[in-house]
């Protein structure tokens, strides 16, 4: 390979060490550049493994929550929401004059009066619990276990929280025992999903009358679409 003095320009032989016009000393030349090799780091490997699997379960935990279930559009039946709320002013007037009463209601009928309660709730100022980011709270009946389904709104994010349990009749009350919780489409083990419970609680804050039916409630039979109330002295 040629050589070129630095200080005259001069083309010399690669063998030569000093230029063969000027004398000056030649440069050395730049040795071959040899591809550098990279050591095998086994955890320096698995940290990345690792750092991308908690990269990818936090995306897939932030979709299953934010991605809602199917949940029906609210029902629109005036005839049935007015024929659950007869219902209840029957079990309370039963509960008042401390006799015996019974009434079947469809889970139909309840959601077309919640539905009904919840698109008037701007007007109601009282229904505080039903004015706040609501978008629909549902009930399923099925045998011997009830689904409770909120259909919330958190700014521009849609939450769908889930609750389901058995009925539980007691001194205190109606309560649920819960046997299945969750958020969007992401179980919650149930003894960390309490909260669930409490949020789709205050989600109807606002229906004073049918937990003061509940609260007087001695027996409840759920089948599927259709729950038995009865109020006894």
């Amino acid at each position: 390979m040629e050589r070129v003095c630095p200080q005259c320009g001069h083309v010399n032989r690669a063998a030569g060490i000093f230029c063969a016009k000027c004398g000056k000393r030649l440069l050395e030349p730049p040795e071959m550049s040899r591809p550098k090799r990279f050591g095998f780091n086994p955890l320096a490997m698995l940290a990345g493994i690792v750092k991308l699997a908690i990269t990818v379960g936090l995306i897939v935990l932030v979709a299953l929550l934010l991605w809602p279930p199917p949940v029906p559009q609210p029902v629109s039946d005036t005839a049935a929401a007015e024929s659950f709320e007869s219902a209840m002013e029957r079990l309370l007037t039963a509960a008042e004059q401390r006799r015996p009463g019974m009434e079947a209601v469809s889970d139909h009928a309840v959601n077309a009066y919640l539905a009904a309660r919840v698109a008037a709730s701007d007007e109601a100022g009282t229904f505080s619990g039903l004015r706040v980011a609501l978008r629909q709270i549902r009930l399923d009946f099925e045998q011997d276990r009830l689904r409770v389904t909120a259909d919330t709104s958190y700014g521009p994010v849609r939450i769908v929280l889930m609750i389901e349990g058995r009925p539980v009749i007691s001194d205190q009350g109606f309560s649920l025992k819960l046997e299945k919780t969750q958020v969007g489409r992401l179980p919650i083990p149930v003894r960390y999903g309490g909260w669930i419970a409490d949020k789709v609680r205050s989600t109807v804050e606002g229906l004073e009358r049918e937990r003061e039916v509940l609260n007087r409630v001695r027996q409840i039979a759920l089948e599927k679409g259709m729950a038995r109330l009865t109020v006894v002295p």
